[in-house]
């Protein structure tokens, strides 16, 4: 039951996010984390991060976001979810942006352009598969 009520924060907090009323973001956040803090739930604790994140760039507030986005970061690494990994680095290379950091921004990028690149080969493998087994299926 807890986690749903975290969820629901969480999802909450990014309405609020996308309408610019940063406080409440904030306060489901702080709400939403607090009860994460009794489970051990990697993905809803790397989007809270994300969302942390989010929330402090939207607010110009660089190195809190960058904090936020590198434990996010980490913990979709450890779970193996390169998609939002990817989706992360590149907000992080938008904040070192931000900072005038143009190398850290670039290795940011070109961090998530690799993984989306095995991402992309790993998909076009599982379409070849499928191609190739409609057809065979089509030839019975």
């Amino acid at each position: 039951m807890n986690t749903s009520i975290a969820q629901v924060l969480i999802f909450q907090s990014e309405i609020y996010l996308s309408t610019n009323d940063y406080k409440k973001a904030k306060d489901n956040l702080d709400k939403a984390s607090r009860i994460s803090e009794e489970f051990d739930i990697p993905m809803m604790e790397a989007r809270i991060f994300l969302a942390y994140g989010q929330l402090y760039s939207n607010q110009n507030k660089v190195d809190n976001a960058l904090e936020n986005l590198e434990e996010a970061l980490d913990i979709f690494m450890d779970i193996n979810n390169k998609l939002r990994a990817s989706d992360v680095l590149i907000m992080m290379g938008f904040m070192y942006l931000k900072k005038n950091k143009l190398r850290k921004a670039i290795k940011s990028y070109k961090r998530a352009k690799k993984i989306i690149d095995k991402m992309d080969g790993a998909y076009m493998k599982n379409i070849a598969g499928l191609e190739k087994a409609i057809e065979e299926h089509e030839q019975d």
